[in-house]
């Protein structure tokens, strides 16, 4: 997003953020300018109040709307400016010029050294840093000036830091030093050229620009190039916000920006059971893909303010939170983090029939688990991996279609493993030995009713019985069994081995009556004609 203000500045560009950035469209000088001499550092305590310095002790002043001349009370060019407010500002030049300003005069301060000193920077009044000519690094506590070791002679030109344990100074042959508020080391900027002035925003948002238009970044860890679109020596850089910035060089020449074109990022890290190559999905205001490095950093670059939402995917592998919307509004986005864990599914079902609650669903194969149905005989195993498994309905007194069901889980949920339950049916078997096995009705009654005849062998069946109490009777004319009738119960199980002796029943007829008793049980269908014709017999043969 743009906004609509002054321009007034050279071509450079300045970021926020190792991934913050921006460019300003146009850059314009000030006119008139406010004086002729070379102008090497700029500072401000404000975008009200700043100051630049430069050539034969030039000091000139910004008040927000014009530049005045100042008096510096010496003629040594100056090369570098700081403070720590509009009334403690710090100038160092040649000869070891170290010039302090304290609201209303400038004034002359020792600091034990005739090295043309280059620049200037402090963490606060009694913390300030001045570098020069032959490596030299002086430190102010407050009260006095000291040299420190910066193991090198190399020219520094400019120092800056974001804290007394962050400072940077750069120089000659490209030289970087930083120093960890004990310590001087060396850094490489991958360069050689000559170096001018540093200055960043924070800690892991450093630029240093210098001969042929070269501009590092530096990210906190590494420095790296970037094209500032001009091949003119840049002198100096500093900025009292992310929208005013000002630079200095040849000739007399301000440069002020405050059109500037922000873009930013959103960072984050996915830890967990996954780290690495995971998919990261931007959409939104804008829409962009990466994959995380092997510790799950990722970042998207390049954002304007608007709201955007990252969504981690990876096979196998679920995120928490499954996706994470943020909004961009002038800053970088960091801490955008996701949790991994390996991917679980899910097996899930419905008994119908006759029966659905609490139906025993038993799971085997890759993994074993037990559930029961609900009320409305939905069932459901959970945390699953990919695999093959077995589901098994079972419940007393039902059958269920299909006995079982195997099913593969393949990196997604497995539903609609259905079965239908039916009230479990029995048998009550048996045989009929003896006089007779042909033809023998075999009666059912009880908790079901019905009748068989036994077949040549003897054998009788009654099927598709639930559970309950039965009684069995055999019957045949002329016949009797042993026993008379047995009673059975079925609970969950065939009954077999029902069985029956059959024994004929053998008449002996001595008298007249006899033999009417016969005739009688003839006409009531009890005995055969036969029967009869024998039971005469007998009488006929016990009375000659």
């Amino acid at each position: 997003m743009k906004h609509k203000i002054q321009i007034r500045i050279l071509a450079l560009i300045f970021f926020l953020s190792p991934t913050t950035a921006f460019s300003c469209e146009e850059w314009t000088p000030q006119t008139p300018f406010p004086q002729g001499n070379t102008l090497y550092d700029i500072w401000g305590s404000s975008g009200m109040d700043v100051f630049a310095i430069g050539a034969s002790g030039t000091v000139i002043r910004y008040n927000g709307t014009n530049w005045s001349i100042m008096n510096s009370n010496t003629t040594n060019q100056l090369n570098g400016v700081w403070g720590s407010s509009s009334t403690n500002v710090f100038a160092v030049g040649a000869g070891g010029t170290i010039l302090h300003f304290n609201g209303t005069n400038w004034s002359t301060m020792s600091g034990g050294t005739l090295n043309t000193l280059n620049g200037v920077w402090g963490s606060s009044s009694t913390d300030v840093f001045a570098v020069g000519a032959g490596g030299k690094i002086l430190h102010f506590n407050g009260t006095n000036w000291s040299t420190m070791s910066g193991g090198t002679l190399n020219t520094l030109n400019g120092v800056w830091g974001s804290s007394s344990t962050n400072v940077f100074a750069v120089g000659a042959g490209g030289m970087i030093l930083h120093c960890n508020g004990t310590n001087w080391s060396t850094m490489s900027g991958g360069t050689l050229n000559t170096l001018n002035g540093v200055w960043g925003s924070s800690s892991t948002n450093v630029f240093a620009v210098g001969a042929g238009g070269m501009i590092l970044h530096c990210n906190g860890t590494n420095w790296s190039t970037m094209s500032g679109g001009t091949l003119n020596t840049l002198n100096g850089i500093w900025g009292s916000s992310s929208t005013d910035v000002f630079a200095v060089g040849a000739g007399g020449m301000i440069l002020h920006c405050t059109d500037l074109i922000l873009t930013f990022s959103i960072s984050g890290t996915v830890s967990g059971a996954v780290k690495s190559e995971v998919t990261m999905t931007l959409s939104g205001d804008s829409s962009d893909t990466t994959k995380t490095d092997a510790s799950g950093n990722y970042s998207f670059i390049d954002l304007s303010n608007g709201t955007y939402t990252v969504t981690p995917s990876k096979t196998s592998y679920t995120f928490a939170p499954k996706s994470e919307t943020v909004t961009i509004s002038g800053a970088d986005e960091t801490g955008v983090d996701f949790t991994s864990s390996v991917a679980t599914f899910s097996i899930s079902g419905t008994v119908s029939g006759a029966v659905k609650s609490e139906v025993t669903m038993t799971l085997s194969g890759d993994s074993s688990d037990t559930t029961k149905t609900d009320a409305s005989g939905n069932y459901s195993f959970s945390g699953l991996s990919n695999g093959t498994y077995t589901v098994t309905p079972s419940k007393t007194g039902y059958t269920f279609v299909p006995a079982s069901e195997t099913v593969t889980i393949s990196g997604k949920d497995v539903t609609k493993v259905n079965f239908t339950s039916s009230a479990a049916t029995h048998s009550i078997s048996g045989t009929v030995t003896g006089d007779v096995k042909f033809g023998v009705i075999v009666t059912l009654s009880g908790s079901g009713s019905g009748s068989k005849v036994t077949n040549f062998l003897g054998d009788y069946s009654f099927t598709d019985l639930s559970n309950g109490t039965y009684t069995v009777t055999p019957s045949k004319t002329d016949y009797t069994f042993t026993p008379t009738s047995k009673t059975v119960t079925i609970s969950g199980a065939d009954k077999t081995g029902v069985d029956f002796i059959a024994s004929a029943v053998t008449t002996t007829c001595s008298t007249w009556d006899d033999v009417i008793a016969e005739y009688n049980a003839y006409v009531a269908g009890q005995v055969t004609w036969d029967k009869v014709i024998t039971c005469y017999n007998q009488y006929i043969a016990s009375h000659p």
